[in-house]
């Protein structure tokens, strides 16, 4: 699946790429159920399609809305990310989509241009949308974007990540970003992810990354990175990990700073796990879990988020039960946590 940009804000967009300072078009005369631009100016094959279609009308309200959100709350250096992110995918979208040209007069035709927007198009409205700047005064956690492309085998990769600014604590943060989250590579080069022999012509790779806050104050601040990959399998490869920050000290957190060192927490998180996933796989009518794979996720910090009065152990696809069955968290509030945390667990309130 691959993330698009909005066709919706044509008139900013294209001023976008050519680098003019033209002026958005005017709203749609019908906010409810027209997109965010003027259709009544619609040239192009991609803003007819748009304005024709209720679902693609939505996305794209929804999109200008979270840009415009964005624009407003970011610092000058964060939005321009997204901007340049935003140019850089709405170029992909209509040379990949052949929207740019005039609407075609075969059906078949404007259905392909069609489902060739809708196949991603709520999904990075959805994605702008969950994107927002969290506080802990004086420091700013804000979204910052990436987009790359690569025509052979055609690949697009869309990266959303996290950036601190506010005092001099954040270049500590930002650094262990930049490393953890190797900033400094494209994923869509990992060959190991994306195998390139032997794919089909025509076949469309992508590597989608965004990440959600759990929690942000200025104790500690727990992210999910979740990353969304088509690879040329039987479905897309999904993955969860956790960023856990410990604000006050400036260092990443360890399993080893929130639990006493020698304590059973293990054997203890382990059986609460298990009894919690058997209730939850029980409503969604599953089988398991698969008691073998609990320990190796409970161990492992990249499974941990830290909320204000609970901890949340993620099991991603495939971790206890079968796909179908999806992922699964088990939140274990602190106060059952407290015979084994740690007196100075940077987690705790």
């Amino acid at each position: 699946m691959r993330w698009l940009a909005s066709v919706a804000f044509a008139g900013a967009a294209l001023a976008f790429l050519t680098g003019t300072n033209a002026m958005p078009a005017a709203p749609s005369p019908d906010p409810d159920s027209g997109p965010s631009f003027d259709c009544a100016k619609a040239q192009t094959a991609g803003e007819q399609i748009v304005c024709n279609d209720v679902e693609l009308s939505q996305a794209d309200r929804k999109m200008a809305a979270a840009y415009a959100r964005l624009k407003r709350t970011e610092t000058p250096e964060s939005f321009a990310t997204v901007r340049d992110s935003q140019r850089a995918w709405l170029a992909h979208l209509m040379r990949g989509c052949n929207a740019n040209g005039k609407l075609p007069d075969d059906a078949g035709a404007r259905n392909t241009i069609k489902d060739c927007l809708t196949d991603d198009y709520t999904s990075r409205a959805d994605h702008l949308h969950a994107s927002e700047v969290a506080r802990a005064e004086p420091l700013t956690l804000e979204p910052r974007m990436r987009y790359f492309q690569r025509a052979k085998p055609d690949t697009q990769e869309s990266d959303i990540y996290p950036w601190m600014s506010g005092d001099a604590k954040a270049a500590a943060f930002n650094a262990w970003i930049a490393k953890t989250l190797q900033l400094s590579k494209r994923r869509m080069d990992d060959k190991q992810l994306f195998p390139f022999n032997d794919l089909p012509p025509d076949m469309k790779l992508s590597a989608d990354r965004s990440y959600r806050v759990i929690r942000f104050d200025q104790r500690i601040a727990s992210l999910q990175v979740s990353t969304y990959d088509f690879s040329g399998g039987a479905h897309e490869v999904l993955g969860e990990s956790s960023l856990n920050w410990d604000v006050k000290n400036a260092k990443p957190i360890t399993l080893a700073d929130v639990f006493k060192p020698g304590s059973a927490w293990r054997k203890f998180v382990d059986a609460y796990c298990l009894k919690d996933l058997h209730a939850q796989i029980a409503q969604r009518r599953g089988s398991g879990p698969e008691a073998s794979g609990i320990d190796p996720v409970v161990k492992d910090g990249a499974n941990w988020l830290f909320a204000k009065d609970h901890a949340v152990v993620h099991f991603t696809v495939y971790a206890v039960a079968s796909f179908a069955d999806g992922e699964f968290d088990v939140e274990i509030p602190y106060k059952v946590l407290q015979p084994y945390l740690r007196p100075d667990a940077p987690v705790t309130p």
